[in-house]
């Protein structure tokens, strides 16, 4: 029988997994390092979320997130519009990180979750949900609708004095895309949805 070890992340100490009870969460004996969190959330729960931040996210990134009156010129801006706006003032780099960041990578990470609970639910599918699993995971510091979010507050601040600043129907749905995916993050015991994906070969 093979003996599973972890490995902390921080201080490489190799250690045997320990069995969580819901509520708690281990930690590293040598660095105090958070290595598993044994959050309570369902598989129903998770996919409730996951299918409201989908139904959020195409207004969130299409519907105007501002509109902008300003000597009597009406402006409404959109995340999609930013991106080539970005794009045809030249900002190459800029425009990429900023689709990556605030469109592709949340939309491929709720897409891969919503495909992992299925595949579980449904017992097929599991090898390609593994790997999903593990892009999921990959993903996850590269999703920044909180920074884009800000970005988008520092804007309205800086702009109200000048200009009539109104926020629109896709800053609603983009809070509550962002707010689906911190209800996500808040549920999801990554190392018993790993444990599902494993134990139904």
């Amino acid at each position: 029988m093979t003996t599973r070890i972890w490995l902390c992340p921080e201080c490489d100490l190799a250690m045997t997994p320990p069995r969580l009870a819901t509520g708690t969460r281990a930690q590293c004996p040598r660095c105090n390092h958070v290595l598993a969190d044994a959050k309570h959330g369902s598989l129903n729960q998770l996919m409730a979320l996951i299918i409201t931040g989908l139904l959020f996210y195409i207004p969130a990134n299409t519907f105007p997130i501002l509109s902008l009156s300003l000597m009597g010129d009406e402006q409404h801006n959109t995340v999609l519009a930013g991106v080539r706006a970005l794009y045809e003032e030249g900002y190459l780099f800029v425009a990429f990180v900023v689709f990556l960041c605030a469109m592709l990578i949340p939309l491929i990470r709720l897409a891969a979750l919503f495909f992992i609970i299925t595949a579980i639910k449904l017992r097929k599918q599991l090898m390609i949900a593994r790997t999903l699993f593990r892009l999921y995971h990959r993903l996850g510091e590269w999703g920044m609708l909180e920074i884009y979010l800000l970005g988008i507050l520092v804007a309205i601040v800086k702009l109200v004095d000048i200009a009539s600043v109104h926020p629109g129907m896709g800053m609603v749905c983009f809070i509550g895309l962002m707010l689906s995916e911190i209800g996500i993050s808040l549920l999801l015991n990554e190392h018993h949805l790993w444990k599902l994906l494993e134990d139904q070969q």
